[in-house]
């Protein structure tokens, strides 16, 4: 009997825990190497290689297998005739393209609410569209601000 305490491996638990083993090899010779000794495991690393096998085994999964055969046996299939009812009709104008409603929220201006009694405009609100137009589009464009003074401000004295 295989049990968890005389596996090899660094687990806790063994999907072969409890499996009755009815007869076990007294050596296994594995490429030139004696791999089993005495019902002992002697691994030598980096010698093994790996071996394609199919997944879910049946000495492993067998009982599953054979649980979920009877299952699916006993289950009958349900037949069913097409559904032959009333169906919804549209009608022509109700097959194009909905239309949005108006809504009241939204306006053509970008600002949704007025300027503050200082005229600055609330700073989390966006002011992007897709169509490229700007807040300011409105207002006639300034040709130019002259200024006598240089950048920085005025100087009152020098000190060169």
């Amino acid at each position: 009997t295989i049990s968890v305490k005389a596996h090899h491996e660094a687990s806790d638990f063994s999907v072969f825990d409890g499996f009755a083993c009815h007869g076990a090899p007294e050596f296994v010779i594995s490429g030139g190497r004696l791999a089993v000794d005495e019902r002992q495991l002697r691994v030598t690393q980096g010698v093994g290689r790996f071996v394609s096998m199919p997944p879910f085994g049946m000495h492993a999964y067998g009982r599953v297998d054979r649980r979920e055969r009877a299952k699916a046996a006993s289950q009958l299939p349900v037949t069913r005739a097409a559904y032959d009812g009333p169906v919804v009709e549209l009608k022509s104008d109700q097959a194009s393209a909905p239309t949005r409603p108006s809504n009241p929220i939204v306006h053509d201006d970008f600002r949704q609410r007025p300027p503050t009694r200082g005229g600055g405009r609330d700073m989390q609100e966006s002011s992007f569209s897709l169509s490229g137009a700007q807040f300011d589009d409105k207002r006639p464009s300034k040709s130019g601000i002259r200024t006598n003074q240089p950048p920085g401000g005025a100087s009152s004295g020098s000190l060169w």
